[in-house]
Parts: C-alpha cells; sequence; structure tokens
C-alpha cells in the first residue's frame, strides 16, 4: 500500500493506529514466542504459582497451560511504560538493550495514537504530561500528515530492524537443521549414524535422504 496515494483523512488515521499497533504487537508477540519455548526466562514467583511453578514448567504436557501464563504474564508487564517493556524485552531474550531506542519522537508518536483513538486528537492532560510538550496545547487539535505517518513508519521500522539484526547476532545459528542433528546425534550414537552422511543438505536444509550411502555400506 502506498499511503502517498490516500486522500482521505480517516484513512490516514486508521493507517497510522494500525501500524502503531501492528509495531508494538510484533514485539510483545516475539517475547511470548520466546517464553512459551524457554518458559524458565520468567522471573521465579512472576506466575504466583508458589511451589507448582517448577512442576508447570518442567512437564512435558504442560505446554497449553504455559501458553496461557506467559500470555497473562506480558499482559500485566505491558501496562508499565514502554521504555520499560523495550528493556525487559532485551533482558528476557539476552541482546543488547534497545530501551534508549525509545526516544521522545516516538513517546509522541505512541501519545498521539492514543488521543487518537480516545480523545479525537485533541491534546488533553496526559498527552503534555508524557510528551512535556507546552501546557498551551491543551485542547488544541492535532492532525495525521501523510509525511507525518511516513516519519512513523521509518521510524518504527528502524527500531525491527536493529531487533532483527540483534536477534540474528544472537540466535542466528540457531537453526531447525540444528534442532535436528543434536536429536539425531542425542539418539544415535554409532560411528554408522553419521547426520551429514544419512542426509542430503542443501542452504541448511533437509532435501531428502542419502540412498546411496545406505547402498554403499
Amino acid at each position: 500500500l502506498d499511503f502517498n496515494q490516500i486522500e482521505k483523512d480517516y484513512l490516514l488515521k486508521g493507517l497510522f493506529a494500525y501500524v502503531v499497533s501492528l509495531f508494538e504487537s510484533s514485539i510483545i508477540e516475539c517475547t511470548e514466542r520466546f517464553l512459551c519455548a524457554c518458559p524458565q526466562k520468567i522471573p521465579a514467583g512472576k506466575l504466583s504459582l508458589g511451589k507448582q511453578q517448577d512442576i508447570l514448567l518442567n512437564n512435558a504436557f504442560s505446554q497449553d497451560i504455559i501458553e496461557l501464563l506467559v500470555n497473562e504474564y506480558l499482559s500485566n508487564i505491558t501496562y508499565d511504560k514502554t521504555e520499560n517493556f523495550f528493556t525487559f524485552f532485551s533482558t528476557i531474550l539476552s541482546i543488547d538493550d534497545i530501551g534508549n531506542l525509545y526516544t521522545k519522537v516516538f513517546v509522541e508518536k505512541k501519545e498521539r495514537r492514543n488521543i487518537l483513538l480516545h480523545n479525537n486528537l485533541t491534546i488533553d492532560n496526559k498527552y503534555i504530561r508524557n510528551t512535556k510538550c507546552d501546557p498551551k496545547l491543551w485542547g488544541s487539535k492535532l492532525t495525521i500528515s501523510k509525511k507525518y505517518l511516513g516519519e512513523s513508519i521509518d521510524s518504527m521500522k528502524m527500531i525491527l530492524n536493529k531487533i532483527e539484526s540483534s536477534l540474528q547476532i544472537k540466535y542466528g545459528s540457531y537453526t531447525k537443521i540444528k534442532a535436528i542433528k543434536e536429536i539425531w546425534d542425542y539418539l544415535f550414537s554409532s560411528p554408522l549414524m553419521i547426520f551429514e552422511q544419512h542426509w542430503i543438505i542443501k542452504n541448511d536444509k533437509i532435501i531428502g535422504y542419502n540412498s546411496d550411502h545406505l547402498n554403499s555400506m
């Protein structure tokens, strides 16, 4: 979608609200997926389960329960300030702190989204308090222009690209084929069961079984 071709004011407003929400949900979903796979990363006691927490997290049949608990846990966390959640996100995933990316510019974009949804873009006390703008602006009305929308999208893409780069550095080697090979090596210790000899691998993907090797044996 080329937003520069949009002429209707309500479409610009709707797209702005959507991209800010999509940006926030992408980070939350990334955190949720990570915690569902590594629930031991949840700080002890945060699930309010007492003695049952270790039992649930170590039970092979508790994945559905873990997903529900992680979802509830993150719902509580996201009520905190966004910059704090960015730092929390970085700590949980063991990457460089991205809290410094949550600049005054992005604070304003989030607050403008909030007053768009709840106050028809009319500046209120909460907007003034969080953006630290001139209190005399109270009651005046903001707009969502094409330029503003473009700048908002660019700033969010910059943050997401930084996150993606950090995750690639930290977890780029954690591939599907690496997991399969580790399971294979765990199950088969025989020198006749060398993973690379049995499977045809191309571009880090298994594309077939090496029947020629089997016939030679």
